[in-house]
Parts: C-alpha cells; structure tokens; sequence
C-alpha cells in the first residue's frame, strides 16, 4: 500500500480477503500501478497466489508512458464484441510497442531485478539499524522498499538533503493518518554500484541529521 506508508500486506491477509471475496461473488481489483514490472511474473499478484477480476497497470509497462496505463479484465468481465474490443483497446500503437519491449526485457531480466532489488532492501534494513534514534522501522518490498522515521521534519529534512545530492526520492507528508515515510522506488536498471551509491548516499545524509 504505496500511499499508506509503503505497509506490505502479507500473502496470508490477502489469499483469505480474495477467497472471501471469491464466496460471495465480488469482483476484486489489483493496483499493479507501482508494484508490477519488479515481480517475477510481472505481476505482484501472482507471487502471492492471487487470481483478481480486475488489475490497473502502468508507469514501468509503457516505459514511463503514463496515457499508455490500463486496466486488464479477466475472462469473465470481459464481454465486448470483438470489434468494439479493437476500437477500445486497439489504439496508441507506439505505447502497445512500448509495452511489449518492457515486458520481454522485464522476463528475460527477472531474475537479476529479483536479486538486485533483495539486495537493495537488505542495504535499507541494515542502513535503519545504524541509526535506531531516527529510523523506526524499513516496510515495502525489494525495488519499493520505504523508510519509515520517527520525527516528520527530519524525514523531511532527510529527503532535502538527498535531493540535494541528486536523487529523487519523496517523503509521505500529507496524510495525518500515515508514519513519517520516505519513499523509494529504483529502477530495473539500478545495479549493485548504483545501489551502492544510493545507500551511501542516504547514510552521509543521516549522519548530518544525528
């Protein structure tokens, strides 16, 4: 949940909401929006074992191209008429061409994306435990991984300093409900020594708030 505080949901949670949703015949709606493209599979969902009725994708699809996002109906929704299934979904060809680039350098890459973005959370959870006074807990996943602070002004001033030094990287701020969250999404492209390069980056930031 991106937008909440990067808060992971656990296969379990989700696996029981989808079959009670399954039980009662409620059609069920995935945001791949930010998390897909860093899977395996493409799809978050289906490394947690979950078959939705609905899934919203873009950004990392269409290679940046945010007019190209789309929402993906499963078999049992979708019912138009082959010609009004063309006229709808037919359109954009560069932005169809950009997704089928992405997805085939995405499968041939996953797993080196999987290796790199374990490694890059595993960097961020050793990072927090170096600076316990100001970091309260790291949540999200691999690529997507958040930093979750104690105080909002010093995610806030954290988030300045990394900006300063060249990166852009956004702190949660507006929503009253939410931890003091700072917010990271690398791209597939990120490799160890830009990984590291990251990290040590966010560390010399974190001494000069201590």
């Amino acid at each position: 949940m991106m937008n909440y505080g990067g808060r992971r949901l656990t296969p379990e949670f989700l696996q029981y909401a989808h079959s009670l949703c399954r039980q009662h015949d409620v059609p069920t709606v995935v945001d791949e929006i930010q998390s897909c493209m860093w899977a395996k599979q493409l799809y978050l969902f289906r490394e947690y074992r979950l078959k939705p009725t609905f899934v919203a994708i873009g950004k990392g699809f269409p290679g940046g191209e945010y007019p190209a996002s789309r929402i993906l109906f499963s078999s049992v929704m979708d019912t138009m008429p082959q010609f009004g299934a063309l006229v709808t979904n037919g359109q954009e060809e560069l932005a169809a061409l950009a997704y089928l680039v992405t997805m085939e350098w995405a499968q041939v890459n996953c797993e080196v994306t999987a290796e790199l973005g374990l490694y890059f959370e595993k960097r961020i959870r050793k990072l927090a435990s170096e600076f316990p006074s100001l970091i309260t807990d790291v949540d999200g996943w691999r690529h997507m991984s958040t930093i979750c602070f104690a105080d909002l002004k010093i995610a806030g001033a954290f988030v300045a300093e990394l900006r300063r030094r060249g990166l852009d990287i956004s702190a949660q701020t507006y929503k009253a409900d939410c931890p003091p969250v700072v917010l990271t999404k690398i791209p597939l492209t990120a490799d160890c020594p830009v990984i590291d390069y990251i990290v040590d980056t966010m560390r010399d930031a974190l001494n000069g708030l201590v």
